[in-house]
């Protein structure tokens, strides 16, 4: 994807699935091989994607997996459910096993992050798992031991990179154009985002640290 041919950030909303493929790089095919991996793990048999982007994801799974559907606001991505993930469906409520939701939350102010967790909670039937990542502005550095599977370094960028020492001083906030917020800008800390998970009702499963974002497996465990 050419991104001279977008000038406001309302321009996503209209991205097709070919667009979001032009632009699928190593940090994407990176993800997605977590997103799938959890998901063999805990084998799910409904998903709803929220934001399904570039299709990979769902071209991967939708055949083994009984129940597959997305929900997104961009009507040329064609989801099951045309919706801001803002707005409770309330005849989902319950419904899945599994919700996805990478690389979505950034794009809503973070005032409605919390409302959104909460959707995506309520979507979820007792006991399902929500997966969340969300980028995280920091330099990254990605390794690999003689023995063993590849590491994740992270390091505050004003550190090593010499642009973002540039939009330090120039007191210009390093965030994607059409990212609403990220965390480690503008004082949005990782802390912050469970505390919000937290208060929804989430337990954190996991959470790893992933070349440019967070990623968490949250747990709907209702006693």
């Amino acid at each position: 994807m050419k991104e001279e041919k977008y000038k406001k950030f309302e321009d996503q909303f209209n991205f097709s699935e070919s667009d979001y493929l032009h632009q699928t790089d190593f940090l994407n095919w990176y993800r997605h091989f977590f997103v799938i991996k959890e998901i063999f793990d805990f084998e799910p048999q409904k998903i709803l994607e929220m934001g399904s982007g570039n299709g990979i994801v769902k071209n991967s799974l939708k055949s083994i997996i009984g129940e597959y559907k997305t929900m997104d606001i961009n009507k040329e991505l064609k989801p099951d459910y045309l919706s801001d993930i803002r707005n409770f469906n309330p005849e989902l409520k319950e419904k899945f096993d599994c919700v996805l939701a990478t690389d979505i939350l950034e794009h809503i102010p973070y005032g409605d992050m919390a409302k959104s967790l909460e959707n995506i909670f309520l979507y979820l039937e007792r006991g399902g798992r929500a997966i969340i990542a969300i980028p995280h502005r920091a330099d990254y550095f990605l390794f690999m031991l003689p023995f063993g599977s590849p590491h994740v370094l992270r390091m505050p960028s004003k550190i090593l990179s010499p642009v973002a020492i540039a939009r330090r001083i120039s007191k210009k906030s390093w965030i994607d154009f059409f990212h609403c917020w990220e965390i480690g800008v503008g004082g949005i800390k990782k802390k912050s985002v469970e505390d919000a998970m937290k208060k929804v009702g989430f337990k954190i499963e996991k959470s790893k640290t992933l070349l440019y974002v967070d990623f968490w497996v949250l747990h709907k465990n209702l006693k």
